[in-house]
Protein backbone atom coordinates (compact mmCIF):
# COMPACT_ATOMS: atom_id res chain seq x y z
CA UNK A 1 0.00 0.00 0.00
CA UNK A 2 1.33 3.29 -0.91
CA UNK A 3 0.28 6.51 0.82
CA UNK A 4 0.57 10.00 -0.17
CA UNK A 5 1.00 12.83 1.89
CA UNK A 6 -0.10 16.39 1.62
CA UNK A 7 3.35 17.90 1.93
CA UNK A 8 6.34 16.55 1.24
CA UNK A 9 8.60 15.46 3.54
CA UNK A 10 12.64 16.09 2.66
CA UNK A 11 14.39 14.36 6.00
CA UNK A 12 14.03 12.56 9.13
CA UNK A 13 15.76 14.56 12.10
CA UNK A 14 14.84 12.51 14.95
CA UNK A 15 13.71 9.03 16.01
CA UNK A 16 12.54 8.19 19.74
CA UNK A 17 11.67 4.80 21.22
CA UNK A 18 9.81 4.36 24.95
CA UNK A 19 11.55 2.43 27.21
CA UNK A 20 11.08 1.05 30.44
CA UNK A 21 14.71 2.04 32.03
CA UNK A 22 16.50 4.96 30.29
CA UNK A 23 19.60 3.86 32.32
CA UNK A 24 19.77 0.46 31.07
CA UNK A 25 18.76 1.79 27.56
CA UNK A 26 21.55 4.72 27.25
CA UNK A 27 23.94 2.48 28.18
CA UNK A 28 22.96 -0.46 25.75
CA UNK A 29 23.57 2.54 23.06
CA UNK A 30 26.92 3.60 24.49
CA UNK A 31 28.54 0.45 23.79
CA UNK A 32 27.99 1.21 20.43
CA UNK A 33 28.64 4.45 20.44
CA UNK A 34 26.20 6.54 20.45
CA UNK A 35 26.05 8.86 23.40
CA UNK A 36 26.81 11.40 24.92
CA UNK A 37 22.82 11.85 25.85
CA UNK A 38 21.09 15.25 27.47
CA UNK A 39 18.52 14.03 29.86
CA UNK A 40 15.48 16.28 30.68
CA UNK A 41 12.59 15.63 33.10
CA UNK A 42 9.38 16.56 31.90
CA UNK A 43 5.78 17.38 33.93
CA UNK A 44 4.96 19.65 36.39
CA UNK A 45 5.89 22.81 36.96
CA UNK A 46 8.18 23.02 33.55
CA UNK A 47 5.16 21.71 31.87
CA UNK A 48 2.44 24.32 32.67
CA UNK A 49 -0.75 22.74 30.90
CA UNK A 50 -0.41 18.88 31.07
CA UNK A 51 -3.02 16.99 29.09
CA UNK A 52 -3.70 13.54 28.10
CA UNK A 53 -6.14 12.75 25.33
CA UNK A 54 -7.66 16.56 25.43
CA UNK A 55 -8.26 16.13 29.64
CA UNK A 56 -6.11 17.30 32.15
CA UNK A 57 -3.08 14.75 32.86
CA UNK A 58 -0.69 14.09 35.39
CA UNK A 59 2.19 12.63 33.46
CA UNK A 60 5.90 13.34 34.07
CA UNK A 61 8.58 11.04 31.72
CA UNK A 62 11.97 11.38 31.27
CA UNK A 63 13.23 11.73 27.74
CA UNK A 64 17.45 11.24 26.91
CA UNK A 65 18.67 13.08 23.07
CA UNK A 66 21.89 11.95 21.54
CA UNK A 67 23.00 13.53 18.43
CA UNK A 68 23.94 10.96 15.33
CA UNK A 69 25.61 13.71 13.48
CA UNK A 70 23.90 15.80 10.46
CA UNK A 71 21.09 17.08 12.07
CA UNK A 72 19.76 13.76 12.91
CA UNK A 73 18.97 12.85 17.04
CA UNK A 74 17.64 9.75 18.72
CA UNK A 75 15.24 10.01 21.54
CA UNK A 76 14.90 7.73 24.77
CA UNK A 77 11.77 8.28 26.45
CA UNK A 78 10.87 6.50 29.57
CA UNK A 79 7.45 7.36 31.52
CA UNK A 80 7.57 7.89 35.68
CA UNK A 81 4.23 8.31 36.38
CA UNK A 82 0.63 8.65 35.06
CA UNK A 83 -1.43 8.30 31.62
CA UNK A 84 0.73 9.99 29.17
CA UNK A 85 0.60 8.86 25.01
CA UNK A 86 4.30 7.48 26.36
CA UNK A 87 2.87 5.35 28.68
CA UNK A 88 0.10 3.76 26.50
CA UNK A 89 2.40 3.08 24.18
CA UNK A 90 4.38 0.50 26.43
CA UNK A 91 1.17 -0.97 27.11
CA UNK A 92 -0.23 -1.59 23.41
CA UNK A 93 3.56 -2.64 22.00
CA UNK A 94 5.75 -2.91 24.46
CA UNK A 95 9.89 -1.88 24.11
CA UNK A 96 11.23 -1.93 20.36
CA UNK A 97 8.90 0.03 18.47
CA UNK A 98 9.65 3.65 17.07
CA UNK A 99 7.04 6.13 18.99
CA UNK A 100 8.13 9.01 17.46
CA UNK A 101 10.05 10.88 14.41
CA UNK A 102 10.49 13.91 13.44
CA UNK A 103 11.44 15.30 9.95
CA UNK A 104 11.37 18.56 7.64
CA UNK A 105 8.69 19.50 5.12
CA UNK A 106 9.22 21.36 1.92
CA UNK A 107 5.85 22.34 1.71
CA UNK A 108 4.22 22.27 4.96
CA UNK A 109 3.94 25.80 5.71
CA UNK A 110 1.83 25.96 2.46
CA UNK A 111 -0.14 23.58 3.18
CA UNK A 112 -0.73 24.41 6.52
CA UNK A 113 -2.13 27.69 5.47
CA UNK A 114 -4.55 26.28 3.00
CA UNK A 115 -5.68 23.24 5.50
CA UNK A 116 -6.09 26.50 8.51
CA UNK A 117 -7.70 28.90 6.19
CA UNK A 118 -11.62 30.13 7.11
CA UNK A 119 -13.84 27.78 6.54
CA UNK A 120 -11.20 24.64 6.07
CA UNK A 121 -11.59 21.43 8.35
Amino acid sequence: MTATLPFQVTAVSQVGFVVRDLDKAMAAYWRVGVGPWRVYTYGAPLVKDITYRGKPGNWRFLIALASLGAGFSLELIQPLSGESIYSEFLEHHGEGGISTWGSSWRTWTAWWRRRSAPGTR
